[in-house]
């Protein structure tokens, strides 16, 4: 490309972006100052339960994706006094052979080593059709919703870590047909014309129970 077109595209060096330091006198002060209170997001594939992550290989050595820009802003992260690092997963994912947690004990591969992790945020959920009831939590009812964010809720008040909670999905929505959806993701805890299901009392009881800021029953019912 000429440079005359090049100049006229004018984009800032990913490097530039993924670092602290600069060419030019004076840039490590201003990125510092442009970046208070910064917050780093990042996907990952795996996060082990000590916190290390996997986001570019399988420990088979296949390579998935490259690291990109994600160890910089980590590192970033930590390098500034008042910012933090956030990576994101799903729960679960599918491969050949069936369901898999995203979240294992150990992993043979890691691009963020644990003691650079700082926030993980995953979801957690389950489908429900709103007015199905059931005196024995059975799948898709309203009762199996309950009892499902109550067993999760219950292993978050006992460990330290979690230290904070969004269920997965606020209301409803409209998905591709599928045989394991009917008629779309019912995750929510609102139905897609935003009519609470019951879940939606058990979170506000739970919620608004709580001090912002702290855990409503450390070291609480097992």
């Amino acid at each position: 490309m000429p440079p005359q077109d090049l100049a006229r595209i004018d984009m800032t060096r990913i490097d530039f972006i993924n670092q602290l330091y600069g060419q030019h006198a004076g840039d490590s002060e201003l990125k510092r100052a442009q970046r208070f209170k910064a917050r780093f997001m990042n996907t990952t594939m795996k996060v082990t339960l000590l916190g290390a992550a996997a986001s570019d290989a399988l420990e088979s050595g296949q390579v998935v994706s490259g690291v990109g820009g994600q160890y910089n802003f980590v590192a970033m992260a930590h390098a500034l006094p008042d910012a933090r690092s956030i990576l994101m997963l799903r729960a679960t994912h599918d491969n050949a052979d069936g369901l898999h947690s995203s979240i294992v004990w150990n992993y043979g591969h890691v691009t963020i080593p644990r003691h650079l992790r700082d926030i993980v945020i995953t979801e957690y959920g389950v489908d429900t059709l709103a007015g199905l009831h059931s005196m024995y939590t059975d799948m898709w009812s309203e009762e199996y919703q309950c009892a499902w964010l109550d067993m999760y809720h219950r292993v978050f008040d006992r460990v330290s870590a979690v230290v904070g909670e969004q269920v997965w999905n606020f209301a409803d929505f409209a998905t591709s047909q599928g045989i394991l959806r009917v008629g779309g993701n019912k995750k929510g805890i609102f139905t897609r014309d935003r009519k609470p299901k019951s879940a939606a009392f058990l979170l506000q009881k739970r919620w608004t129970g709580m001090n912002f800021g702290e855990k409503p029953q450390q070291g609480g019912r097992q």
